[in-house]
């Protein structure tokens, strides 16, 4: 064979790795778009049975855990008419005590430090006993944390400023701007198609005894009086103004009014993260907030909010903003996670609490 011949072997030897090459490429994307052909189909199969039946407890529990998402909120409305998903919400409706808190169920006592346990001479120097408690709480599709404050006068509810004209800020800020020990998120805000800014929240907000966003109807808010007592239900501005509230936001639903739960019947709300305050008959303030959207944490229903809080002696108990803004901070980190994203939202107020003695 000539050198030529030799050459000309090589080159179309080379062609033809090239083609068997592009063939190749060609044939594994074929397949590949194949198979997620067939996992978008089986998908769809999946989610739209998943929807229709045969499980109605099923269907109910994902049409409301993506009702209450703020980007995913159309995906039920592709598979049902409006009349179906607008039933649903009304069958999973939680029913809100309609009483209002008896302040008598609440005794607060100044809450001082006290050992542990008694000293002797031999002993090593014991431990006081600690103002605020964090706890791991956990269910069957949930964990998270609660933060116990023993003494209520420490928690306030801090705002990006009184007039609520910039946008919101992470919870960090809360912490930093009030120099407090932690906090959660407290108010819910106005997010049109999900590109609010988290400056304008929704419902009553009232910090250092000013309302800084009124109503004048009944909205349900989660408020400090003057004598750290912490209301839950649906108040009009005057009647807080009467009840001397100190601070609190509105969001809701009330979960528990004078230690009685409320109706949740056959509620079978969504799961997702979820954020609470309650507090329990000697005062102390339980802050609570479940992570959720995550493969070992799908998240909280209604119902599961109040079996912890009941747990830890909540007398009086409201919800707060969930989602994505559900967070909590203590001492500087943040102890809860935030679905898959290292990302905390943008709030416009928080539940805060005060270094002691400030």
């Amino acid at each position: 064979m000539s050198v030529n011949e030799k050459k000309a072997a090589k080159i179309q030897q080379r062609k033809m790795r090239r083609l068997w090459r592009r063939r190749r490429f060609s044939f594994v994307m074929s397949l590949f778009f194949r198979l997620i052909a067939i996992v978008l189909i089986f998908a769809v199969v999946l989610v739209h049975r998943l929807f229709l039946g045969p499980s109605e407890t099923v269907s109910n529990m994902l049409t409301m855990t993506l009702l209450e998402t703020s980007a995913l909120k159309f995906v039920p409305r592709i598979f049902m008419r409006e009349s179906e998903v607008e039933a649903i919400q009304q069958a999973t409706l939680l029913i809100e005590p309609e009483e209002k808190v008896d302040t008598s169920l609440i005794k607060i006592e100044k809450y001082v430090h006290k050992p542990t346990a008694t000293q002797s001479e031999a002993d090593s120097p014991v431990e006081e006993e600690k103002d605020i408690e964090i706890i791991h709480v956990t269910g069957d599709t949930f964990k998270g944390q609660l933060m116990i404050v023993k003494d209520p006068s420490r928690v306030f509810l801090g705002v990006t400023n009184e007039y609520f004209n910039s946008v919101g800020r992470h919870l960090s800020y809360f912490c930093e701007k009030y120099n407090a020990v932690g906090g959660i998120n407290a108010s819910g805000f106005h997010d049109d198609n999900g590109m609010g800014n988290g400056g304008n929240p929704v419902g009553m907000v009232i910090s250092e005894g000013k309302i800084l966003r009124g109503s004048d109807r009944q909205t349900t808010i989660a408020a400090f009086d003057e004598n750290n007592i912490l209301h839950v239900g649906k108040f009009t501005d005057e009647e807080a103004k009467a009840l001397k509230l100190r601070d609190g936001a509105g969001w809701g639903p009330a979960l528990i009014v004078n230690g009685i739960p409320a109706d949740t019947g056959t509620n079978k709300t969504g799961l997702n993260p979820r954020s609470a305050i309650g507090q329990r008959s000697d005062g102390a303030v339980l802050l609570l907030v479940i992570d959720g959207r995550h493969p070992n944490s799908l998240g909280a229903g209604y119902t599961d909010l109040i079996d912890v809080l009941m747990q830890y002696g909540a007398v009086n108990a409201c919800n707060l903003d969930g989602g994505t803004s559900a967070i909590m901070y203590y001492e500087g980190q943040r102890i809860t996670s935030i679905e898959n994203y290292d990302i905390a939202r943008s709030i416009p107020t928080a539940f805060l609490v005060r270094q002691e003695g400030q």
